[in-house]
């Protein structure tokens, strides 16, 4: 078995550590929304780097305009919190975005949209028991998704699959690109 090889960077603040076009794949997941608004730009400029031509990108993230989200801002509270039945606090989601703005920012990069899909899944842990009027509504909520599809804008989380159709192209966030 050949011995394996861990990189790690502060993808903060440094250059991923792989040359240029080095992955066919890159997953994605659960991240987008921890960083902060000012280094978005940077590590997906980075990702576009490190990604071959034809290569793709799968990314998630909790949708901005859920509708637990809206439910959230109606009853004046934060859709950066997470549910009570989960953890009290902030999880530590910075900013959430809509499935268009990650589809622009990475068409900015190179990418097109090969596919986007919403999960609602919300019955399973809201609620205080499995006869709660809260675990009822997703329940039903999540039912009406899967009959109407006019429903999907309002799911929990994006998936999203990418392909990268063009070359790395220069980019004023990217280090490389700055001129001195």
């Amino acid at each position: 078995m050949a011995a394996e090889h861990l990189e790690t960077a502060d993808l903060l603040r440094e250059p991923f550590p792989f040359p240029d076009n080095h992955f066919a794949l890159v997953t994605f997941s659960e991240v987008l929304e921890h960083l902060p608004t000012d280094r978005v730009n940077f590590v997906l400029s980075e990702i576009a780097r490190t990604i071959q031509p034809g290569g793709v990108l799968i990314a998630s993230s909790p949708n901005q305009a859920s509708l637990e989200n809206r439910l959230r801002l109606i009853k004046g509270k934060s859709i950066l919190d997470m549910p009570n039945e989960i953890g009290k606090g902030i999880f530590g989601h910075i900013r959430l975005y809509k499935p268009a703005e990650v589809q622009s920012a990475t068409a900015k990069r190179g990418f097109t949209l090969e596919r986007c899909e919403m999960e609602s899944n919300n019955s399973g842990y809201r609620g205080n028991s499995d006869s709660s009027w809260v675990r009822r509504f997703h329940r039903m909520y999540e039912y009406l998704d899967g009959k109407v599809r006019i429903l999907d804008s309002l799911g929990d989380t994006w998936h999203m699959a990418f392909r990268k159709t063009a070359a790395n192209s220069t980019n004023a966030d990217h280090p490389s690109s700055r001129q001195n």
